[in-house]
């Protein structure tokens, strides 16, 4: 019984693994992937499918849950009225595989495309739900103009697809751009929108900014009317707010103000804002203009709003506090913009504080106030120079990497600072001097950054990209490798302040207080006022009298044929750089080293003529000594002639014989004695000399014997030293023979540069004793 129930157990389990065996084992149904493409009439092929499909998917994970877009085709005679494609959205909303879909009240914007049985493209863009919101119908309308204009254009679907991309995104935010054109920078718009953002949590009503191009006169006064409402903004305050209009077809900018915001000043003001926020939108200066506005409808803000209120609306540092309103509206827009590009380029921040009196507004010392301010800073390297106005004086505060470079750089910089106060003294602190130095300070440090860059050249702004040039890139490193550093200074910031010529002076007094000792060449560069300058720095005066003569001039003169916005002068600039200044470099470097040459050549010949010179009076000199010799030697032989008639015994061996002879003589000896006692004295003489000779001839033999002792010496000596030696090879050898066997050949030597050794003279820039460089340049 036991048999059985086991058995019928063991059964049913082997059928239930079978069955579950099967179910794993059985195929299921794949889910279908997502598509953002409905091509219902094969109007793409392969790779246009894929392509598109990809990069509607990519646009719309960016930006989940909103902006999901779709492309769908159609064949009809002509392409369905709206409210049959709102009904056929519906239905594709509806299916599993198409799309991806949050949540159904966001909405979708559908690119209907219908070619008909004839051909024609028609193109129609539907949004839905609350997408709506954002496309008004004169959005709708620009987009499926601009699409069709692109397809006609370029008969590709590709771009189609990112022209499509690019106009789902214009409409989002207070700040449309439907301009194409590379010379508005994206982050600019970005930045724009996030201030006019800001700009309505602060102010509570929108501001916005529409940049297009063709409008007729009536669409243009259509927009100015009723646009801003049309598009949804002041649907939610009783239709307040703000409108600015830029035609870049007319060069033209408008403004519009709803409701009830109330304007200072009069109607030359607004004159005035208009000319140069059609200026600014003409140059593509993006924020320039939105500060501009901003200025406009509240001159006494602390603007602009992005540096001044952070997520929780809190006030936090602002890179210009003027509560007195010391700074006009031009100069205010121009030192916040010269700010913040400053800030952008190399991450410090600049602030300028400016009061009429800093002991009646401050309550506590402007030193301890500019270091409580600096703590809020994020990041915290930066500067903040706080001028008084009635105190006539301003104060100076520097933290973390800024401060270090100042530092570094004290011998240049307390120059240039001590020359702009004594500026600001001259001009009595006035408003239009403490602007100034705050314009030229940041221009300077901006230029001293570049200077002092290898491979950099642009100065305040960039009116070209140098990636997109090599050509001109390799044209600039040439001329710094020949010793000679061009740099490009943009002043369209300059234009409402002073003329030109007046900056550049000023500015060239500003190199000269520094001091800066390369040679540098300068394009300053004026776009709003179509000028262009060059100026050289440097002690070479045939540079400078050709940078004066025919640089300058072929700048100025192609600036003026062509037009601002296509670089001519910044290309003539560089290629007459490098075609008449570097030849001239190197003529004079040419002519130096043949000075040089000729210098030593002249020395040398000198040198063979000096020395001929000393031959020649040695020669003399000899001459006159042999002359002198053989003159002596006559009056002496005319002496002994003399002395012979005197002494007529010339075979005495020593005259003092001689004298004792006269004195015998003189004496009344005979003529026999004299003789008999000088042959005894002679003899004498000789057997002195012979025993004198005997002494040597024994010194001699004893030396000669003991040197050859030494020699012997010396040579036991070497041989003794040559088996020591062989003695030691012998055991260095078998030294050898032991490391080979304890050390391998390829293990690791910390001596052998292959093993990733380096020394420390291989890394200058590394201290042995500091290997994280914490102490560098310190």
């Amino acid at each position: 019984m036991m048999t059985k129930k086991t058995n019928l157990f063991l059964f049913s389990i082997g059928l239930l693994m079978a069955m579950l065996f099967c179910l794993s084992a059985a195929p299921t149904k794949a889910a279908k992937p997502m598509t953002y493409l409905l091509d219902n009439i094969g109007l793409f092929n392969d790779q246009e499918a894929e392509y598109i499909n990809h990069k509607l998917s990519l646009h719309y994970e960016e930006n989940m849950p909103h902006y999901l877009t779709f492309m769908v085709t159609l064949d009809e005679n002509a392409m369905l009225p709206r409210q049959d494609l709102l009904q056929y959205t519906n239905v594709l909303i509806n299916r599993e595989t198409f799309g991806h879909i949050e949540a159904p009240e966001y909405g979708a914007i559908f690119l209907f495309i219908n070619r008909s049985p004839k051909g024609k493209i028609e193109m129609a863009v539907l949004p839905t739900n609350n997408q709506t919101e954002n496309y008004s119908q004169y959005n709708i309308d620009h987009m499926e103009k601009s699409l069709l204009e692109t397809y006609t254009s370029t008969q590709n679907w590709y771009s189609v697809t990112l022209d499509l991309i690019r106009l789902v995104n214009t409409y989002r935010g207070y700040f449309i751009n439907e301009l194409v054109t590379e010379k508005i920078n994206p982050e600019d718009i970005d930045a724009a929108k996030n201030e006019l953002g800001w700009w309505v949590d602060k102010y509570n009503y929108n501001l916005v900014f529409l940049l297009t191009d063709g409008l007729s006169p009536a669409l243009r006064d259509q927009y100015l009317q009723d646009y801003f409402h049309k598009g949804g903004y002041g649907s939610w305050n009783d239709g307040v707010g703000a409108f600015v209009l830029y035609d870049h077809t007319e060069k033209k900018a408008y403004l519009e103000v709803y409701g009830d915001i109330i304007l200072g000043g009069d109607g030359q003001r607004l004159t005035q804002l208009l000319n140069d926020l059609s200026k600014s939108l003409s140059q593509y200066r993006i924020l320039d203009a939105v500060y501009m506005v901003e200025r406009y409808l509240d001159p006494i803000g602390e603007l602009p709003l992005t540096f001044t209120l952070d997520g929780n609306s809190t006030p936090i540092i602002t890179t210009l506090h003027d509560p007195d309103n010391l700074l006009n509206d031009a100069q205010s827009v121009e030192l916040v913009t010269l700010t913040e590009v400053f800030s952008a380029k190399t991450n410090h921040y600049l602030g300028t504080y400016i009061y009429q009196s800093a002991k009646d507004a401050l309550s506590q010392s402007p030193e301890s106030f500019l270091q409580d301010l600096f703590a809020q800073i994020p990041g915290n390297s930066g500067m903040i120079l706080l001028f008084d106005q009635a105190g006539k004086d301003y104060h100076l505060y520097a933290a973390a990497e800024l401060n270090d470079y100042l530092k570094k750089n004290k011998k240049i910089i307390d120059p240039v600072l001590q020359h702009l106060k004594n500026r600001l003294k001259k001009n009595g602190y006035s408003s239009q001097s403490i602007f100034q130095h705050q314009q030229d300070l940041i221009t300077f440090l901006d230029f001293l950054m570049v200077y002092q860059q290898e491979n950099s050249y642009l100065v305040s702004g960039q009116p070209m990209s140098l990636k997109e040039k090599p050509e001109t890139l390799k044209s600039l490193k040439k001329s710094g490798n020949a010793g000679l550093k061009p740099m490009v200074v943009n002043l369209s910031q300059s234009e409402r302040i002073q003329s030109t010529a007046q900056w550049i002076d000023q500015f060239e007094q500003i190199l000269e207080a520094a001091d800066l000792t390369d040679e540098v060449v300068v394009l300053f560069y004026d776009v709003p006022k179509n000028q262009a300058s060059v100026r050289y720095f440097g002690d070479n005066k045939d540079l400078a009298s050709l940078t004066r003569k025919e640089i300058e001039p072929a700048v100025v003169k192609a600036f003026q044929a062509g037009s601002p916005q296509a670089n001519t002068p910044f290309h003539t600039f560089i290629s007459t750089v490098e075609t008449k200044a570097l030849p001239l470099l190197s003529e004079q470097a040419e002519a130096k080293e043949n000075d040089s040459s000729q210098t030593d050549k002249t020395g040398e010949n000198q040198k063979a003529d000096g020395k001929e010179k000393d031959t020649k009076d040695q020669d003399k000199k000899d001459k006159k000594e042999k002359d002198s010799k053989g003159k002596d030697k006559k009056e002496k032989g005319s002496k002994d002639q003399d002395n012979d008639k005197s002494q007529p015994d010339k075979s005495s061996p020593d005259p003092s014989e001689n004298k004792k002879t006269a004195e015998a003589q003189s004496d009344g000896k005979s003529e026999s004695e004299a003789t008999a006692d000088t042959k005894a004295n002679g003899q004498k003489a000789v057997a002195k000399t012979d025993k004198a000779a005997q002494t040597s001839s024994s010194k001699g033999v004893i030396i000669a014997l003991l040197g050859g002792i030494g020699l012997l010496l010396v040579i036991i000596l070497i041989l003794i030293l040559v088996l020591i030696s062989k003695k030691k090879q012998a055991n260095l050898y078998s030294a050898e023979q032991s490391a080979q066997t304890l050390y391998p050949e390829d293990s690791d030597d910390w001596s052998d540069p292959n093993n990733n050794y380096y020394s420390p003279a291989e890394y200058p820039d590394q201290d042995p004793n500091d290997p994280n460089n914490q102490n560098y340049y310190q």
